[in-house]
């Protein structure tokens, strides 16, 4: 009988979890309405972080063009094992994480400046970038460059930065989960879930 049949099947349902799967060249920018990261928000994908909108929006229509705040997210991928120096140029509240690591903290409304950090980076390893930003009032410009001894100064370029793709996956499918994550993920090209 049927009945029979389905007493003796077992079902296996894993839990899912948010991956984040490397995507297209460029960052995922994250726009605000206000310079705390609240309020109403624009996202796209942008070739690097090369803000420079005089005193106009950077989202007409949506996003104020004052007091407003950005988020850049994705990875950098070097081509030399070298320190690079990261130079960003603002005029108002700027940070930059690499790698985790807080480079450049000039987190005060200040005057169109440059700031500098630096960090190790080994030739074809992607490293986690996040920058953020936000302008109070005047002119907003937020712009991110990088230099090392191979490399002049220069905005960083968009087939060196890659943005994540934000998707759920099943435990286990793509190996360990762990530390190796994102390593494990860069491999994967396209991936359509399975539901049930």
């Amino acid at each position: 009988p049927e009945g029979a049949l389905l007493a003796g099947l077992c079902m296996v349902v894993e839990k899912l979890e948010p991956r984040r799967l490397l995507a297209a060249n460029g960052l995922t920018a994250v726009y605000y309405d206000n310079v705390d990261f609240t309020g109403k928000t624009f996202e796209r994908t942008e070739a690097g972080v090369n803000l420079q909108v005089g005193k106009g929006s950077p989202v007409p229509g949506v996003i104020d063009a004052d007091t407003f705040s950005a988020r850049w997210t994705g990875t950098v991928e070097p081509q030399f094992s070298q320190t690079y120096t990261f130079h960003t140029l603002s005029n108002n509240g700027v940070r930059l994480w690499v790698n985790g690591k807080l480079i450049i903290n000039h987190w005060a409304q200040h005057n169109l400046t440059e700031d500098r950090g630096q960090i190790a980076l080994a030739a074809g390893k992607r490293y986690d970038l996040r920058m953020e930003y936000y302008d109070v009032s005047g002119i907003a410009t937020a712009t991110l460059a990088w230099s090392s001894p191979s490399v002049a100064k220069d905005l960083v370029p968009a087939e060196r930065l890659h943005r994540y793709d934000v998707r759920f996956a099943a435990l286990g499918d793509y190996g360990t989960d762990g530390p190796d994550e994102a390593a494990v993920a860069r491999l994967i090209k396209s991936w359509t879930p399975d539901f049930i």
